[in-house]
């Protein structure tokens, strides 16, 4: 996805970020993405997509002993 792009689909945040329709509109009721409506489309919002993504942590491994 283009980083400078000002608005998402549903499907489009579901296909970059591999998670479910029902998990993004989770997260619009939660208040952790932002949406505006433009007909019947929903549009995440770029901004909030960034600043929601960017802000989860990463991910910690245990480092595992080769066999």
């Amino acid at each position: 996805m283009d980083r400078q792009q000002r608005g998402y689909s549903i499907k489009a945040v579901c296909e970059a970020r591999g998670i479910s329709r029902a998990y993004v509109y989770i997260l619009l009721g939660a208040g952790k993405l932002q949406a505006v409506k433009d007909g019947k489309r929903t549009i995440v919002t770029g901004e909030s997509f960034d600043r929601y993504f960017g802000s989860l942590p990463a991910a910690a491994f245990k480092q595992q002993s080769a066999a």
